[in-house]
């Protein structure tokens, strides 16, 4: 995505990404997956299909936060 526009106060928002410690308290970027949660014996079940990483956009004035999952 190009550069954006905050929506709430039409400053320029800046391109990041969130970060979820997995296994281990590994870092990696935050991923959306499709569906409801399903408990599994090692935490929930996932399939890589189902996974779209988090792109997040910040606002450099007020902070407002924006995520896709492309």
């Amino acid at each position: 995505m190009a550069g954006k526009t905050c929506p709430k106060c039409a400053r320029s928002m800046e391109e990041g990404y969130t970060i979820d410690a997995g296994d281990y308290s590994m870092p990696s970027v935050g991923v959306w997956h499709r569906g409801k949660p399903e408990k599994s014996f090692w935490g929930l079940k996932t399939r890589k299909a189902d996974k779209r990483e988090i792109v997040a956009w910040r606002c450099t004035s007020c902070g407002f936060l924006e995520h896709y999952a492309p």
